[in-house]
Order: C-alpha cells, then sequence, then structure tokens
C-alpha cells in the first residue's frame, strides 16, 4: 500500500470512530424529541448539505471527524435520565462499535495482543496525540486489514473512555455538570464559562504538547 493510501485509511479511520461516536448522541437525542440542527461531517464552513427532519447533514470544508449540534436549551430541560442517556449514547455507541469488532477477532482466534503491539509501531506509549493516532491508524492499514479494524477497535474503545473524564466541554463534563445540578439545583452560568474556559486552554496546551512530542519521536 502506498504511503499516501495509509494517510488516507488513517485519516478515514478517526473520521469514522469520531462520527460512530456523534452517531450516537444524533439518534439518542431524536430518539427523546431533542432537536439537532446540525449534523457536520468534518469542521469549518460547509460545502453543501441536505435538511433531513429538521437536520442539516453537511460535508464541512476539513472533513476529518465532524460534530452534531444538539439545541442545548432543550437539552437541559429534560428530566436528568433522558440527560444521561444522550450524553452516554457516543459512549456507548464507540464501546458497541470495538466490542462487535473484538468478537469478531476472538471468533476467528486471533491474537489481539500481539497484533496490537505489531501495529502500535513506535508509538507504544498511553497516551498520544492527533498525529500519533493518526500515524498508528495509517501503519496498520499498510499491515493489512485485520490490524486495521484491530487499531479502530482500540481507538473506539479510548475515544469512549476519554469523553468519561469530567472535562467541562466533553460529555464527561456535561454529565458531572448535569449530575450536580440535580443534587444541589441550578449552577449559575459563570461557572460553567469559567471552568470551560480554564480548561479549553489546559487542554489545548496539553494537545499541544503531546503533538510536538509525536513529531519528534515520529522524526527520530
Amino acid at each position: 500500500m502506498k504511503k499516501s493510501t495509509s494517510i488516507i485509511c488513517g485519516l478515514l479511520g478517526l473520521s469514522l470512530v469520531i462520527m460512530i461516536h456523534e452517531f450516537g448522541h444524533f439518534l439518542a437525542a431524536k430518539l427523546f424529541g431533542v432537536a439537532v440542527p446540525l449534523f457536520s461531517i468534518g469542521f469549518g464552513p460547509g460545502l453543501f448539505g441536505v435538511r433531513i427532519g429538521g437536520t442539516l447533514f453537511q460535508l464541512a470544508l476539513f472533513p476529518i471527524g465532524g460534530y452534531v449540534a444538539i439545541a442545548q436549551k432543550e437539552l437541559a430541560a429534560q428530566p436528568y435520565l433522558i440527560k444521561m442517556i444522550i450524553l452516554t449514547a457516543g459512549i456507548a455507541a464507540n464501546f458497541l462499535f470495538a466490542y462487535f469488532l473484538l468478537l469478531f477477532f476472538r471468533f476467528r482466534q486471533i491474537n489481539i495482543r500481539a497484533l496490537l503491539m505489531e501495529a502500535s509501531g513506535k508509538f507504544n506509549d498511553s497516551v498520544i496525540g492527533p498525529i500519533g493516532i493518526i500515524s498508528i491508524i495509517s501503519y496498520s492499514a499498510a499491515l493489512g486489514l485485520t490490524h486495521y479494524l484491530l487499531v479502530l477497535a482500540s481507538l473506539s474503545m479510548g475515544i469512549g473512555m476519554f469523553n468519561l473524564l469530567p472535562i467541562p466541554f466533553f460529555d464527561g463534563g456535561q454529565i458531572a455538570w448535569y449530575t450536580v445540578e440535580a443534587l444541589f439545583g441550578k449552577l449559575p452560568e459563570s461557572i460553567s464559562d469559567i471552568s470551560s474556559t480554564i480548561f479549553f486552554v489546559l487542554f489545548l496546551l496539553f494537545i499541544l504538547f503531546i503533538t510536538f512530542r509525536d513529531v519528534r519521536r515520529f522524526r527520530g
């Protein structure tokens, strides 16, 4: 497989896992009648799209990953249990995707641990950035379909678990916020705004750090 092809497979694999996560949120929100104005494949300005059932499905300028825009006021007005179902639906979708892939490997009696170590190549740390993730997926694609799917399963589990962290702008942060409100009552919006800003800056610095480390490792 050509290097350019494997890189494209890496980008597509990462996008697939992210879109599975977002599709889980989308289905749960629709199930409970919460509006989802936008389902975007990629980020940036929309290139084109089609509106179906009150949702604009669009392809954006940078088609890597994507997101869903759930009506936050409608979500906040839902009972606590429904909020939790919608917020955890993306995580559940990631876990289910990984489970069925791993079940397939187990059925075929494939040595999952050995293949995953081989597919990880030089990126064998527990924490890697976007470049490291895409590099692993690209490398696994060059090794073959089995390695590629196994890495996608591992990535899907990782994204699911990562979203459980109580960081304000992730699912875990919203889960924690609504749980605190359910226990102690409505919290001032200023607390959410300040904490989101602080964590966003810290998270951005963290991403820059591990991306720089990945680049150094990759070039080395």
